[in-house]
Protein backbone atom coordinates (compact mmCIF):
# COMPACT_ATOMS: atom_id res chain seq x y z
CA UNK A 1 0.00 0.00 0.00
CA UNK A 2 1.91 3.29 -0.80
CA UNK A 3 1.05 7.04 0.32
CA UNK A 4 -1.76 7.86 -1.20
CA UNK A 5 -3.76 4.94 -0.51
CA UNK A 6 -2.84 4.97 3.11
CA UNK A 7 -4.08 8.56 3.13
CA UNK A 8 -7.64 7.87 1.75
CA UNK A 9 -8.10 4.81 3.90
CA UNK A 10 -6.83 6.89 7.14
CA UNK A 11 -9.08 10.15 6.39
CA UNK A 12 -11.68 9.37 3.54
CA UNK A 13 -15.20 9.28 5.21
CA UNK A 14 -16.54 8.09 1.59
CA UNK A 15 -15.74 5.00 -0.49
CA UNK A 16 -12.39 5.41 -2.85
CA UNK A 17 -14.31 4.07 -6.16
CA UNK A 18 -17.70 5.41 -6.41
CA UNK A 19 -21.27 5.71 -3.71
CA UNK A 20 -24.44 7.85 -4.24
CA UNK A 21 -23.83 10.15 -1.17
CA UNK A 22 -25.45 14.09 -1.72
CA UNK A 23 -22.20 16.17 -1.48
CA UNK A 24 -22.35 19.53 -0.31
CA UNK A 25 -20.13 22.45 0.82
CA UNK A 26 -19.18 23.82 4.12
CA UNK A 27 -22.40 26.45 3.51
CA UNK A 28 -25.30 22.98 2.74
CA UNK A 29 -25.35 24.02 -1.43
CA UNK A 30 -25.39 20.38 -3.02
CA UNK A 31 -22.74 19.60 -5.44
CA UNK A 32 -23.39 16.36 -6.47
CA UNK A 33 -25.71 13.60 -6.02
CA UNK A 34 -23.82 10.87 -6.36
CA UNK A 35 -20.18 10.68 -7.54
CA UNK A 36 -17.76 8.20 -9.59
CA UNK A 37 -14.36 8.21 -7.81
CA UNK A 38 -11.47 9.10 -6.12
CA UNK A 39 -8.70 10.64 -8.33
CA UNK A 40 -5.23 11.60 -6.96
CA UNK A 41 -3.73 14.72 -8.64
CA UNK A 42 -0.74 16.53 -8.57
CA UNK A 43 -1.40 17.89 -5.54
CA UNK A 44 -3.70 16.00 -3.62
CA UNK A 45 -6.83 13.85 -4.20
CA UNK A 46 -9.98 14.98 -6.57
CA UNK A 47 -13.89 13.82 -6.15
CA UNK A 48 -14.84 13.05 -9.86
CA UNK A 49 -18.43 13.78 -11.12
CA UNK A 50 -20.08 13.02 -14.28
CA UNK A 51 -22.00 15.70 -16.62
CA UNK A 52 -25.56 14.69 -14.60
CA UNK A 53 -24.46 13.92 -10.97
CA UNK A 54 -23.31 18.00 -10.90
CA UNK A 55 -26.01 20.41 -9.11
CA UNK A 56 -26.01 23.54 -11.67
CA UNK A 57 -28.72 25.36 -10.24
CA UNK A 58 -26.17 27.15 -7.76
CA UNK A 59 -23.19 27.09 -9.56
CA UNK A 60 -21.52 29.47 -11.48
CA UNK A 61 -18.62 29.57 -14.56
CA UNK A 62 -17.34 33.12 -13.63
CA UNK A 63 -16.23 35.21 -17.04
CA UNK A 64 -13.34 36.24 -15.34
CA UNK A 65 -11.49 33.27 -14.66
CA UNK A 66 -8.01 33.16 -16.98
CA UNK A 67 -9.00 29.92 -18.33
CA UNK A 68 -11.95 30.86 -19.76
CA UNK A 69 -10.60 34.27 -21.23
CA UNK A 70 -9.92 34.10 -25.15
CA UNK A 71 -6.17 33.64 -24.96
CA UNK A 72 -6.28 31.00 -23.05
CA UNK A 73 -9.89 29.16 -24.22
CA UNK A 74 -7.78 26.71 -26.51
CA UNK A 75 -5.13 25.73 -24.12
CA UNK A 76 -6.39 25.01 -20.97
CA UNK A 77 -7.01 21.81 -19.47
CA UNK A 78 -9.74 22.76 -17.33
CA UNK A 79 -13.00 25.07 -17.21
CA UNK A 80 -13.11 26.84 -13.56
CA UNK A 81 -16.62 26.76 -11.93
CA UNK A 82 -17.80 27.85 -8.53
CA UNK A 83 -21.00 27.92 -6.06
CA UNK A 84 -22.79 30.99 -5.41
CA UNK A 85 -22.30 31.50 -2.11
CA UNK A 86 -20.07 32.79 0.36
CA UNK A 87 -17.75 29.75 0.02
CA UNK A 88 -17.28 30.08 -3.52
CA UNK A 89 -16.46 26.89 -3.94
CA UNK A 90 -14.24 25.63 -6.68
CA UNK A 91 -15.66 23.06 -9.16
CA UNK A 92 -13.37 21.98 -12.69
CA UNK A 93 -14.48 20.58 -15.43
CA UNK A 94 -11.64 18.84 -17.30
CA UNK A 95 -11.28 19.67 -20.93
CA UNK A 96 -7.86 17.75 -21.59
CA UNK A 97 -5.96 14.76 -20.49
CA UNK A 98 -2.81 15.69 -18.18
CA UNK A 99 0.33 13.68 -17.58
CA UNK A 100 0.05 14.12 -13.48
CA UNK A 101 -3.27 12.68 -13.47
CA UNK A 102 -6.19 10.68 -14.67
CA UNK A 103 -8.68 13.59 -14.83
CA UNK A 104 -11.23 12.89 -17.78
CA UNK A 105 -12.10 15.57 -20.17
CA UNK A 106 -15.72 16.22 -19.53
CA UNK A 107 -15.69 15.22 -15.98
CA UNK A 108 -16.04 17.52 -12.89
CA UNK A 109 -13.59 17.44 -10.41
CA UNK A 110 -13.75 19.12 -6.77
CA UNK A 111 -11.45 19.30 -3.81
CA UNK A 112 -12.69 16.88 -0.83
CA UNK A 113 -11.43 18.88 1.46
CA UNK A 114 -14.14 21.15 0.47
CA UNK A 115 -17.08 18.86 0.40
CA UNK A 116 -19.36 17.22 3.00
CA UNK A 117 -22.23 14.91 3.95
CA UNK A 118 -24.07 17.19 5.86
CA UNK A 119 -22.07 18.32 8.72
CA UNK A 120 -19.13 16.50 8.41
CA UNK A 121 -16.32 16.74 6.06
CA UNK A 122 -15.97 13.64 3.54
CA UNK A 123 -12.17 13.89 4.02
CA UNK A 124 -10.79 15.15 7.32
CA UNK A 125 -7.16 14.23 7.83
CA UNK A 126 -5.49 14.83 10.92
CA UNK A 127 -3.69 18.73 11.76
CA UNK A 128 -0.29 17.47 10.18
CA UNK A 129 -1.59 15.67 6.98
CA UNK A 130 -4.27 18.97 6.53
CA UNK A 131 -1.12 21.48 6.84
CA UNK A 132 0.72 19.63 4.60
CA UNK A 133 -1.99 19.62 1.50
CA UNK A 134 -3.07 23.05 2.93
CA UNK A 135 0.28 24.39 2.11
CA UNK A 136 1.21 22.51 -1.02
CA UNK A 137 -2.25 24.32 -2.61
CA UNK A 138 -4.23 27.74 -1.98
CA UNK A 139 -7.50 25.91 -0.38
CA UNK A 140 -10.15 27.90 0.39
CA UNK A 141 -12.49 26.07 3.39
Amino acid sequence: MDLKDTLLRMFMRIATDGGDDILSNKAGIIIGRGYLRIVWGGRGPYIEFGEDMITREKVVKPGEAWCCQDGYRNKAFYEHWETKDECRTMIYRQRRKVPYADYLPNFYYVDPLLLYIGTRRIFDPDEEALQALMKARKVRS
